[in-house]
C-alpha cells in the first residue's frame, strides 16, 4: 500500500455507558457528529478479556496494520500489558520496586528518551492516583496530556489511549450515585483538549468502552445473589453436566526420623505434610524414632468417588434487566450501524484507518 494510513486516536473511556454522556459534552459532541452503535461486551467484562477481544482477532491490531502498510507506527498510552507488545511508541506505568519493599512511582517508555520528555513536561506518572483507593483524575489528567504530546512530536499513525477515571467511581459508589456524574464531567474536561489536537491532524477519533457498569447485579440476574456467593462466577453452557473427582488422601504411613551423625549435634524441628511421608518431628543426634511421631491425620478408608451435578442456567433477563453495553462515539458519520460485538473492533478500526 503506497498511501499513508489515515490518522487514528482510539479513546477507551472505560465504563462510559448511554447514560453516562449528558454531563460530557467534548464525546456527546463527538457522537452527534460522527455515528454511535452499542458495543456488546464480553463475559466477564473486565479490562484485560475486553482489551485482548478488542485488540486482538488472530494477530494483534498493530501486527495487522503493519502487515497492511508496512511503514505504520503505532502508539499504546496506558493500556494493560503494554510492556513486551509490539507497539512502536510505549507509555505504561512502571514503579520502582525497592529490596526494602518501598515502592516508587514512575513509568516505562518507548524510545526510552520519551521517559525523561513526559517527566520533565507532566511530572512523575502519578501511580497512586492510577489505582488503589486514591485513584483520581490525576492519573487520567497525565495520562491525556501524554497522548497530546506523543501525537504532536512522534506523530504516530494510530493512537490508543486508556483513560480509567470514570471506572473508578462507578466501582466505588455506583452509577447513579452524583459522584459518578462528576466524575464523567471531570473525565469529559480532560478529553476536551485531546480531541481539540486531533482535528486539525485529520485524526479520525473513536472513543469506546470496554464495558458499564450498571445497577443490575449480574449474580442477581443469573440466580446467583447469595450472601455467601464470591465475586467470581462461572458460566457454562446450558445442560452442561459437571464431573467432580473427589480424591481422598491415602493414610500417611508412620517412618522413624532421620538419624545424624553424632558429631553434627543438629536437633532441628519440623513437620513433614505429603500422601506418602509420615507427620514427625525429627530429632537429630542418637534420639529419634516412631514413638516421637506426632499424631497422623485420620485418613478415610472408603475410595474415592465421583460426584456427578448437573446445572442448567437459568434464561437470559429481559433486555431492560440486561448489563447494558458500552456505546462507542465514532466519526466520521455513518462508520457503524446497528450493534457492534466486540470482537469486530479490530477489523472497524483497520477500516477507519484505511488498512483492509
Amino acid at each position: 500500500m503506497s498511501t499513508r494510513p489515515r490518522p487514528l486516536l482510539v479513546l477507551d473511556v472505560v465504563g462510559l455507558t448511554p447514560r453516562l454522556l449528558d454531563p460530557m459534552p467534548h464525546l456527546k459532541a463527538l457522537a452527534a457528529s460522527g455515528s454511535q452503535a452499542p458495543l456488546s461486551t464480553v463475559l466477564p467484562a473486565a479490562t484485560c478479556t475486553a482489551q485482548s477481544t478488542c485488540l486482538i482477532a488472530g494477530d494483534k491490531l498493530w501486527d495487522a496494520a503493519r502487515r497492511a502498510h508496512p511503514g505504520c507506527t503505532v502508539a499504546n498510552i496506558c493500556r494493560w500489558y503494554a510492556m513486551g507488545a509490539g507497539t512502536d511508541i510505549t507509555v505504561t506505568p512502571r514503579p520502582i520496586c525497592y529490596a526494602d519493599g518501598r515502592k516508587e512511582p514512575d513509568g516505562c517508555t518507548r524510545p526510552a528518551a520519551l521517559h525523561d520528555e513526559l517527566t520533565a513536561r507532566l511530572g512523575t506518572f502519578p501511580l497512586l492516583s492510577f489505582w488503589r483507593p486514591g485513584a483520581d483524575i490525576v492519573s487520567s489528567r497525565w495520562i491525556a496530556e501524554a497522548t497530546r504530546h506523543v501525537m504532536r512530536t512522534l506523530r504516530p499513525d494510530l493512537t490508543l489511549c486508556c483513560l480509567p477515571h470514570l471506572d473508578y467511581d462507578l466501582q466505588r459508589v455506583g452509577p447513579d450515585d452524583p459522584r459518578s456524574h462528576r466524575a464523567a464531567a471531570e473525565l469529559d474536561a480532560v478529553s476536551g483538549p485531546l480531541l481539540a489536537d486531533a482535528r486539525p491532524e485529520g485524526r479520525t477519533v473513536v472513543a469506546l468502552s470496554e464495558y458499564g457498569v450498571t445497577r443490575d447485579d449480574g449474580k442477581k440476574a443469573n440466580g446467583l445473589d447469595h450472601p455467601r456467593s464470591g465475586e467470581l462466577v462461572a458460566v457454562t453452557g446450558r445442560l452442561v453436566h459437571v464431573l467432580l473427582l473427589a480424591r481422598r488422601r491415602p493414610r500417611p504411613r508412620l517412618r522413624p526420623a532421620r538419624r545424624d551423625p553424632p558429631q553434627t549435634r543438629l536437633r532441628p524441628r519440623r513437620a513433614v505434610h505429603g500422601s506418602r511421608r509420615s507427620l514427625c518431628a525429627a530429632q537429630g543426634g542418637q534420639g529419634g524414632g516412631p514413638q516421637e511421631a506426632r499424631r497422623a491425620l485420620p485418613a478415610r478408608r472408603r475410595p474415592p468417588r465421583p460426584l456427578t451435578r448437573t446445572r442448567q442456567p437459568r434464561p437470559p433477563p429481559p433486555p431492560e434487566r440486561r448489563r447494558r453495553s458500552a456505546r462507542p462515539a465514532l466519526h466520521p458519520p455513518r462508520a457503524v450501524s446497528g450493534r457492534a460485538a466486540a470482537t469486530e473492533v479490530k477489523s472497524l478500526l483497520l477500516r477507519l484507518a484505511g488498512l483492509s
